[in-house]
């Protein structure tokens, strides 16, 4: 039973992890330029 799961966890963390870092480092990106570091 914790094969099927592992797979879809394994298929699915790569697709989720590739997606948000572009898109909060382009929100972020603005963010960090606009505020004093």
């Amino acid at each position: 039973m914790p094969a099927p799961p592992l797979m879809v966890s394994a298929r699915l963390l790569p697709e989720t992890v590739s997606f948000p870092p572009p898109v909060l480092i382009r929100i972020w990106e603005p963010v960090t330029s606009a505020r004093p570091h």
